[in-house]
């Protein structure tokens, strides 16, 4: 059971990581454009 976990957990981490580059890669002009305060 605990492996299973863990291998979904590697999983919906490495699906959450790919998702974040796509959206950096994305918007880099608007990141620097716009600083959030």
């Amino acid at each position: 059971m605990q492996a299973a976990a863990e291998e979904l957990d590697f999983e919906l981490a490495a699906v959450l990581r790919d998702q974040l580059l796509e959206l950096k890669a994305d918007a880099p002009l608007r990141e620097r454009a716009q600083p959030v305060r």
